[in-house]
């Protein structure tokens, strides 16, 4: 449903936050869990994320994602509960105030590019698109295609098990997109690795003792 709003696979984080406990920060199969008083650090300790003119758009599909609902009877043992009953207003957990006063303390900070968590809707779908094989995304210069491949890396690393690797022909590339992800997704960066092609070959041969130049190695002399 994000991604048809253009949010990244990648910038969807699931966070449970207990109201009242404090001091509590864990992470359990990918679920951020926090005390109330860490819910605000929560929200905004990554920086600016979305452009503002999408903030109504996203907020919308939030909420027909997730409505608010409030349990009128906790169950006891084996008995089902009663209806749930929406409702639509609620203690709020963070007030205004302390937001404002949270983005202010926070106006120094070095603010993130907006195309690292935003993507058009076509590019989040492929971000986390499966595929039965190898597959090829072609465009002209500057239509996003390293955009892609950093947010399915950073979304694969999330969503599976193992290390991630990423190639390039660029050889200066791969220390970019490396400080890129530990930006944009810090807690699964050291998970992906960033290599040039050429690097990355000759280290294969290395590690399995085949020489340098083998094809101009084993040519007869003349």
């Amino acid at each position: 449903m994000l991604a048809e709003v253009g949010i990244a696979p990648g910038e969807v984080h699931v966070v449970a936050v207990f109201t009242n406990r404090r001091g509590l920060k864990a992470r359990i199969n990918g679920v951020d869990i926090v005390g109330g008083d860490g819910a605000l650090g929560q929200l905004l300790g990554r920086g600016d994320r979305i452009p503002h003119e999408k903030i109504a758009l996203v907020l919308s599909a939030v909420e027909d994602l997730f409505p608010i609902y409030a349990m009128r009877d906790v169950p006891t043992e084996l008995t089902m509960p009663e209806p749930v009953i929406p409702i639509t207003r609620q203690e709020a957990l963070i007030s205004i105030e302390e937001i404002e006063e949270a983005l202010l303390a926070n106006i120094l900070a070095k603010p993130i590019e907006d195309w690292m968590a935003y993507l058009h809707p076509d590019q989040a779908r492929l971000a986390r698109r499966s595929f039965n094989g190898p597959s090829r995304i072609r465009g002209a210069a500057g239509t996003g295609k390293t955009v892609v491949a950093l947010h399915r890396a950073a979304y694969i690393a999330r969503t599976r098990p193992g290390k991630i690797l990423v190639t390039t022909y660029v050889r200066t590339l791969p220390d970019v997109l490396s400080a890129l992800m530990h930006r944009m997704t810090p807690e699964v960066a050291d998970r992906v690795e960033f290599k040039g092609i050429f690097g990355f070959a000759l280290d294969v041969l290395k590690a399995r003792g085949v020489p340098k130049n083998p094809i101009r190695q084993s040519r007869p002399s003349i």
